[in-house]
């Protein structure tokens, strides 16, 4: 069900292992990541398999809160991100939103100033934000194709301005289209599974 919230974990919490993080994370519980943004953050199970958030935490043991909701637009996570936060108090924030802007005409200047400000939010929190990129919309008209290559190159420039983690989809996809659904944006099963493990290199 759309905007369905899943707070999924895996095994017992890690702890800080000490690798060299210096990020000061406050009172936030380093075992706790939110993922906030569209269906493909929730995931289409009847098609795609098990939405990447639930492998992420399989991967890493940490509670991986899926906050997807399909259909949902940049500017609709700017309004949840507050209340996530504080609701949560997690570590991590993983941020994907685009494509539903693109395909009802949004503009990327728009979208971008949406995910920063999320971003920025995030920070105020003592919450690192996970930037990502939108797939390749291959199989859409081109013209959301070329938009989406547009709003990748900004979002990859604000991920830098803002000195944020970034999870390249777009690098991971750009040749594997057959990890993708036949709408050439959703993910496959192997396709969450390389989100995955992508996310999971910056949590």
């Amino acid at each position: 069900m759309a905007g369905l919230l899943a707070v999924i974990m895996a095994g017992a919490g890690c702890e800080d292992d000490g690798g060299g993080d210096s990020f000061d994370y406050g009172d936030n519980d380093r075992n706790v990541c939110v993922a906030l943004g569209d269906s493909i953050v929730e995931g289409v199970e009847e098609y795609s398999g098990t939405p990447f958030p639930a492998l992420l935490a399989q991967k890493t043991g940490k509670t991986v809160v899926n906050l997807g909701w399909g259909g949902e637009h940049s500017y609709q996570g700017s309004a949840r991100i507050g209340h996530a936060l504080a609701l949560y108090k997690p570590a991590h924030i993983i941020l994907l939103y685009g494509a539903n802007d693109l395909m009802h005409g949004g503009d990327v200047p728009g979208i971008v100033n949406e995910l920063r400000y999320m971003a920025t939010t995030a920070l105020a929190n003592r919450t690192k934000p996970v930037l990502c990129t939108l797939p390749p919309m291959t199989r859409h008209a081109w013209n959301f194709y070329d938009a989406t290559l547009v709003l990748n190159a900004q979002i990859r420039q604000m991920a830098a301005e803002e000195d944020v983690p970034l999870a390249d989809l777009e690098d991971i996809f750009i040749n594997r289209e057959s990890e993708l659904l036949g709408d050439g944006l959703h993910p496959n099963a192997e396709g969450n599974r390389l989100i995955a493990d992508l996310l999971a290199r910056e949590i």
